[in-house]
């Protein structure tokens, strides 16, 4: 598979290594041979330019907070017409011809202002923490707006602190957008938007536990309490509640209910 990690990659944890979902990423690359740069940026709200300017690295994996301060700082610099127009043709080539525009001398002399993360980033690795109400969840309409302004695949997943690597995670080359899904948040009261996390990864088990209105036959689809198991959780075989309430997809994708 051409989308993995080697000896020619150049690997920065732009979030926090005391993130387990970082960590493993981290030696993942190591275990692969790839170079792997650390400095003092990485953290939940790092900037993520600061973090790769120098590097200039080919694989990332960053904290959704991280991306989107990022986000609505490129979003801002959007001023002109040509800008918007520019942005609205290379989205197109990304969800209609499935590929990462690159761009051409036109675009680049009437760009708005990208991250400089460097010309070699292929892979950006990001993933929401399941069950953490204070956690920023992206839309597929944000990932979409990334991997134009990265010109580069982002992989989006769903975390959890008990579970080592991502409990589910999107097709690298699932460019589409969809519907939003509006999820509501009980700490500060404001709904979040939130892109559906993937199929669930090798390894892991993952079942949906009937819980007050959320049931297996609801007419939505499987919803309920998140249980999973397997070698990469904490307990190994020991069914492992992940505090939030999901729901199965008819794609057989795992997002919030």
């Amino acid at each position: 598979m051409v989308e993995k990690y080697s000896p020619d990659d150049v690997f920065v944890p732009v979030d926090t290594l005391s993130d387990l979902y970082t960590r493993i990423h981290t030696y993942t690359a190591l275990s692969s041979g790839s170079t792997v740069a650390l400095n003092s940026i990485g953290g939940k709200h790092a900037d993520v330019e600061k973090a790769c300017k120098t590097v200039k690295p080919s694989i990332i994996v960053v904290s959704p907070e991280s991306l989107v301060e990022m986000h609505r700082a490129t979003r801002g610099h959007m001023i002109e017409m040509w800008h918007g127009l520019i942005h609205f043709f290379q989205t197109r080539t990304l969800k209609v011809d499935g590929r990462i525009p690159q761009g051409n001398l036109l675009t680049k002399i009437n760009d708005y202002t990208r991250p400089e993360v460097g010309p070699n980033l292929r892979l950006v690795f990001v993933a929401e923490s399941g069950g953490d109400e204070s956690s920023q969840a992206l839309s597929s309409l944000d990932l979409s707006d990334l991997r134009v302004f990265f010109k580069s695949k982002v992989v989006y997943g769903l975390k959890h602190h008990e579970v080592a690597g991502p409990v589910t995670q999107c097709n690298v080359y699932d460019y589409r957008v969809q519907t939003p899904l509006l999820v509501p948040n009980k700490n500060s009261g404001i709904p979040k938007y939130c892109a559906h996390f993937g199929a669930v990864t090798p390894g892991l088990e993952i079942k949906l536990e009937d819980v007050e209105e959320y049931t297996a036959d609801d007419h939505e689809g499987p919803k309920g309490m998140v249980l999973v198991c397997g070698a990469p959780v904490a307990g190994g075989r020991a069914w492992k509640k992940l505090s939030f309430v999901g729901k199965w997809e008819t794609e057989g994708v795992l997002s919030y209910a």
